[in-house]
């Protein structure tokens, strides 16, 4: 049996918790999180420029508490390319593809990033924004060439 709120005559669920709940919501990815590009004025760096990277945690190639240099091999995508990007996956997906959070499972911060190739190990990988800096130190000729 479903239970029912009698004075707004609403469902009652686990994702549905009326006002007057004590309990916190819960949280769920929404629009609120979802990836709408980055302006072009916004993107510090462009392919090919050499940029210190500061490792996070749980990635594979930098340690979180040190830094390494990168060459960008691509940049976030800019908001008219997020915008392209959203409009052929709308025009190929229906029902619950298009809601909110599975909209926020392909649209999240995890585009926000940089495609670097690590001079430390020669590997692919994605930096987050928020990881990618103009190197603090000069870079050898040596380095440059590569």
């Amino acid at each position: 049996m479903i239970e029912t709120n009698f004075l707004n005559l609403e469902p009652l669920s686990l994702f549905h918790q009326p006002r007057s709940s004590l309990a916190p919501p819960i949280p769920f990815p929404g629009k609120r999180n979802l990836f709408w590009g980055r302006a072009p004025e916004e993107i510090k760096f462009k392919s090919g420029d050499i940029v210190e990277i500061l490792g996070n945690p749980g990635n594979p190639y930098w340690s979180h508490d040190e830094v390494n240099l990168a060459i960008i091999v691509k940049t976030p995508p800019t908001i008219d390319e997020v915008a392209r990007m959203r409009q052929e996956y709308t025009d190929t997906h229906s029902g619950f593809d298009l809601c909110d959070h599975a909209l926020s499972t392909e649209f999240n911060y995890q585009m926000d990033t940089y495609e670097v190739l690590s001079l430390a190990c020669d590997e692919l990988d994605h930096a987050p924004t928020i990881s990618v800096f103009k190197p603090t130190k000069n870079v050898s000729a040596n380095k440059k060439r590569r």
